[in-house]
């Protein structure tokens, strides 16, 4: 002090406007632990926002551990009366977990879903709070998100890969191993229909028969949003098949997909398909004509293959994916064929990705340490 006011004069409001900011610096330095902890729980789940390297804003709402899980292999989002959709989780523990949106604090983990086996498919029944689930054992459980309970409600000859609703929920389709389609009644969960389904396992890379069934192992279903009845499937065998439900028969094929996971979703008249390969593994379809519309770029720049598992519908005019190649999920925009974002979740393999457009939110899942709640902000 005596040195300060030997060779500087006093300035009283000088040096109070200087001496305030620095006192508040050093009490917060000295309370740093303290502040710590008592926001230590918070941090456990939020996430900071994060911008990415193309200079958009991508969230990371939240993140769950997955590892002791043995990762995630599907998820959905299922629209509640909260602001945000709560998020399931099927592990490859044969466990699944419901997460409220809000907060990401676990609300139950449902343990032996499917007998230790991974569960490899999920999805929300429209406008109920229930899930369906397909496991690797041939179990189909029906998830309340509400109560966080299950019920067994199908067993089915069939190491179950994927599984599916109907818009009106009247009917139910599950694939797997087997290269046949299993159609179920929604309300009693009783067997309707086998499509499809050639003798013989064919060693093949591509279906020797376009107008007839599948010839490997399938990885995707879906029905279609417009009819009850039309249905997609895809899997080894590099052919994505339109059935009809009700005669049984295909009404339509495109061949090129090799599809490994939850890999085709519908918007319109359009299909988009993930495939695993290295290359050209995006591309968008147009159901009617039966033909490729575009192959779409989603590689990035440090990325040298894309071997993709899995893409879905962001609107109309985005599309998100991610793979084993592909591990930073992107969103790709469709009429400028080009990647808009990309966030790094911290995953070795992205094998599940679920969107909710209307609450601008999605969950993405694989082999890592973490999944990961994300806001898209586009």
């Amino acid at each position: 002090k005596q040195w300060y006011q030997r060779r500087v004069p006093l300035r009283p409001g000088v040096d109070l406007v200087l001496a305030c900011p620095l006192a508040c610096i050093y009490t917060l330095y000295t309370m740093r632990y303290k502040i710590f902890n008592s926001f230590q729980l918070d941090l456990q789940f939020n996430w900071p926002m994060e911008r990415n390297m193309f200079g958009r804003l991508l969230g990371i709402k939240w993140r769950v551990p997955a590892e002791k899980y043995h990762g995630v292999f599907s998820c959905q989002l299922v629209p509640g009366t909260s602001h945000l959709p709560t998020v399931v989780l099927g592990y490859g523990s044969g466990d699944i977990e419901v997460i409220p949106g809000e907060g990401g604090v676990s609300a139950g983990l449902i343990q032996g879903v499917t007998m230790s086996l991974p569960v490899t498919g999920l999805r929300t029944i429209p406008q109920t709070s229930y899930v369906l689930t397909a496991g690797a054992n041939g179990r189909v459980s029906r998830i309340n998100t509400e109560t966080i309970t299950h019920t067994t409600v199908y067993e089915a000859d069939n190491e179950l890969s994927s599984v599916d609703v109907n818009y009106d929920r009247s009917l139910i389709s599950l694939v797997g191993k087997k290269p046949d389609i299993l159609i179920v009644d929604a309300e009693n969960f009783s067997e309707i229909c086998r499509l499809g389904g050639q003798q013989g396992y064919s060693e093949t890379h591509e279906s020797e028969n376009v107008a007839g069934g599948h010839s490997q192992r399938l990885f995707a279903t879906r029905f279609t949003p417009s009819s009850k009845y039309t249905l997609l499937t895809a899997g080894w065998d590099c052919s994505v098949k339109i059935w009809d439900t009700r005669s049984g028969n295909v009404v339509g094929a495109f061949t090129g997909p090799k599809v490994c996971g939850d890999g085709i979703d519908i918007f319109g008249n359009n299909v988009v398909t993930a495939s695993w390969l290295s290359k050209d593994s995006l591309q968008l379809w147009d159901m009617r004509k039966m033909e490729c519309i575009m192959t779409l770029g989603c590689r990035g720049g440090n990325e040298n293959t894309e071997f993709l598992y899995c893409a879905q519908f962001y609107t109309g005019k985005y599309i998100v994916c991610g793979g084993s190649g592909i591990r930073k999920p992107k969103i790709i925009d469709i009429y400028q064929n080009k990647i808009l974002e990309e966030v790094d979740v911290g995953l070795r393999v992205v094998q599940s990705i679920c969107v909710s457009p209307s609450h601008g939110v999605g969950v993405v899942g694989g082999l890592g340490d973490t999944a990961s709640f994300l806001s898209i902000d586009i």
